[in-house]
């Protein structure tokens, strides 16, 4: 049986995205600190590697900057 959904209906397990805030992270590299803003740990984390990459530099840490 194929159930045809509806545009405005959406499957039971599908829940609405909540819209995060970003949080500003501090990422060091060998030449230097900079900041970056993410909406987790995860994503601050794929996006400094990327800097690094991009400015063939090292990637040193990440962490949350206004974090206690």
């Amino acid at each position: 049986m194929i159930h045809l959904q509806n545009q405005n209906e959406q499957p039971a397990s599908v829940q609405p995205m909540q819209t995060k805030q970003p949080k500003l992270y501090e990422v060091t590299l060998s030449s230097g600190t900079m900041h970056l803003l993410a909406p987790d740990s995860e994503a601050a984390a794929w996006m400094a590697l990327e800097l690094s990459h991009e400015r063939n530099d090292e990637l040193i840490n990440v962490r949350q900057a206004d974090e206690w």
